[in-house]
């Protein structure tokens, strides 16, 4: 029989700018900044536990949704936690992508 529970959605744009800490920012553009040296790279993160894991996602993808660029102009990412088998419940790989346009582009780092 198959295990079935009720979860939260992760809701992009559920944490308002205001509402994050400059330091998580800062280590969000720095890994951002990372992952564009690196192609087909992804994050592996480490949480305290898994409260605090859904915490950090859900302020992940509410930054990113919500990013600007120096000139002011939108700047959207995309933050996908991956789906890997037999991870702890407080570890999570994430692949973070430009947010374009359903015409067909191809999605990479750059």
């Amino acid at each position: 029989m198959a295990k079935l529970s009720i979860v939260p959605k992760l809701t992009a744009g559920s944490v308002t700018l205001d509402q994050i800490p400059a330091e998580f920012v800062t280590e969000f553009e720095e890994t951002w900044a990372a992952l564009m040296e690196t192609p087909n790279g992804e994050v592996r993160a480490e949480f305290e536990d898994k409260a605090e894991r859904t915490s950090w996602l859900n302020m992940a993808k509410s930054y990113a949704e919500q990013r600007m660029n120096a000139q002011g102009e939108s700047d959207k990412l995309k933050v996908r936690a991956l789906p890997k088998r037999n991870l702890p419940e407080n570890v999570a790989y994430l692949s973070i992508t430009r947010d374009l346009p359903g015409n067909g582009a191809v999605n990479t780092h750059k």
